[in-house]
């Protein structure tokens, strides 16, 4: 090797010197060697080079680099060498050059980077260096990044493959991490134009925030809005974080606005407002078990536990197993635990998870014997839509949105008129539907309409009336003005019965709304009759037939 070496790194010939550097940093990758291509290369391109011979140069300079763990620092020189040829007239140079120059941290060449962004370049060409630039650490000037993630946000909207749009976002992340604690701010406060970056500038936010910035992120979540977002949600996980870590009262009380209005959001706010469960954020944190799923029901659980306070409600220590059942060795040890808490019944240790929770449903059932059981709802056997099937229907693009007119009509057809009222139709006896969207979730509500029986209000349980003549009607319960007993049946039928016949009254376990009742209707219909009620978002276009 030492016959040639010598000859190689002296050459002039450019051909020569690439295939025996090549071959060099191969037999020998040492850093010596790396540091002598390099030399090389650095004299050979102040001189005339063909567009080949300077493309493959280039690349044996990034191989130098690599194969000798050459580090910026170590060739000052060449990181000018290289910021000086950008931008290149040829497609391929230039990216050899934006590959080299990035790994230089050639951060001279900013100044013109940010111009070829704004040139008419190829798109595919200004792209490549966008990408690239994330990784450039220094000598930024002010302004430059927000032209950076402006540039990004727009050729997010581009076409691309596949996951196009995903990798872009994760650039905007990257380059939202980088940004000095001003330039966060002034992100933000564009959040909803740039909420891609705006999710990595809340990484750089200090952790004490002052009363202005946190004023600042209510503004910014407000503004994003409550409805449901695929590009802003993200960002609202993490401004309702940044917030509910904060933990002064401003930013708990706004949280609790958004349990109370936004029930999608409450999975999430559940998770903030646990950071802090006393006081008031006992009360919707017990509220919010019903929703609770995963990673989110076992913190809520754990931190209920630490709260010296217990509920008086049945409904919620049933829930509280119905999430023991769900989570099973994933959580129900929380589930255990915050019923002990509770009502300070011991537990045995050596007891398993399954066996534990079974126990707490023998209790409940004998606690609670009128209440329904602490059991996870199962369909009837015959049923034509699934529970999940449906949820993730409603949850998919071509369920997610409906008509409100064909919903009308499926309003009607599915007999939910007869029992409820939505607006000025339909009766009162039932709950009334017109404000359900901005009380319960999109999966509470289809909840109840698939398992009735499984959670029912204590205002429209279900009775049993027997009659002196031995006769039973069940039902809602009510009295008509003169007295009279009024049974609205399950079918929508109401039979009213004087209260000089009525022998017993006996509280039902079964409501008095009939399941099945989605079975009637396509999935389109159900879409429908979900954007009526508010609980999905109305088409803005017909469907096509």
């Amino acid at each position: 090797m030492e016959t040639w070496r010598d000859a190689v790194l002296a050459s002039d010939n450019k051909r020569v010197f690439i295939q025996g550097s090549l071959a060099l940093l191969t037999a020998a990758p040492t850093r010596d060697h790396a540091l002598a291509v390099i030399a090389q290369f650095s004299t050979l391109i102040t001189g005339f080079t063909s567009d080949r011979d300077f493309i493959d140069m280039l690349r044996v300079s990034e191989v130098a680099l690599h194969r000798g763990r050459i580090q910026a620092a170590d060739v000052p020189g060449l990181q000018t060498q290289i910021a000086e040829e950008f931008p290149a007239g040829d497609v391929t140079m230039n990216r050899e050059i934006v590959r080299l120059m990035t790994y230089l941290q050639a951060s001279s060449v900013l100044p013109r980077a940010m111009q070829y962004l704004k040139s008419d370049a190829p798109p595919e060409e200004k792209l490549h260096l966008a990408l690239h630039l994330r990784f450039v650490n220094d000598g930024w000037q002010a302004g430059q990044k927000l032209e950076l993630i402006d540039y990004l946000q727009t050729a997010k909207a581009n076409e691309g493959g596949g996951s196009y749009e995903h990798y872009i976002i994760n650039v905007l992340r990257d380059v939202g991490r980088s940004l000095s604690p001003e330039e966060s701010r002034n992100v933000l406060a564009r959040g909803d134009l740039w909420p891609d970056a705006a999710v990595g500038a809340l990484y750089r936010l200090p952790k004490e925030l002052d009363i202005a910035t946190l004023a600042d992120l209510r503004v910014l979540d407000a503004r994003l809005g409550d409805e449901w977002n695929e590009d802003y949600e993200p960002l609202k996980v993490g401004l309702v974080a940044v917030l509910a870590r904060s933990g002064d009262e401003h930013s708990m009380s706004y949280l609790r606005e958004i349990w109370d209005r936004a029930p999608e959001r409450r999975h999430t706010v559940a998770m903030g407002l646990a950071q802090q469960p006393e006081g008031e954020n006992w009360s919707f944190l017990v509220r919010s078990l019903p929703v609770l799923e995963g990673a989110a029901a076992r913190e809520v659980l754990s931190r209920l536990a630490t709260v010296d306070e217990a509920p008086e409600d049945p409904e919620l220590y049933r829930q509280v197993i119905l999430r023991g059942l769900e989570l099973k060795e994933g959580g129900a040890a929380q589930a255990i635990t915050l019923l002990e808490h509770w009502t300070g019944e011991p537990h045995d240790d050596s007891e398993t998870w399954d066996v534990a929770i079974e126990r707490w449903q023998v209790w409940f059932a004998d606690r609670y014997p009128d209440h329904p059981a602490a059991e996870l709802p199962v369909a009837a056997e015959g049923t034509k839509w699934q529970f999940d099937e449906l949820l993730e229907h409603l949850a998919s693009d071509d369920g997610s949105t409906g008509s409100t007119d064909g919903g009308e009509q499926v309003f009607a057809k599915a007999q939910c008129a007869k029992c409820h009222r939505f607006g000025d139709r339909g009766e009162s006896m039932g709950p009334d539907l017109t404000t359900v969207s901005r009380r319960f979730t999109k999966r509470e509500i289809l909840e109840s309409i698939v398992f009735p029986s499984h959670v029912i209000s204590d205002q429209y349980a279900a009775k049993t009336v027997v009659t002196a003549d031995g006769i039973v009607h069940s039902g809602i319960i009510s009295q008509t003005p003169t007295g009279e007993v009024l049974v609205l049946k399950s079918d929508g039928t109401k039979v009213t019965i004087p209260s000089d016949d009525v022998d017993e009254i006996t509280p039902s376990k079964t409501s008095a709304m009939p399941s099945a009742l989605l079975d009637t209707l396509t999935l389109e219909e159900i879409s429908d009759l979900f954007a009526y009620l508010g609980v999905i978002p109305k088409q803005s276009v017909a469907r096509r037939p």
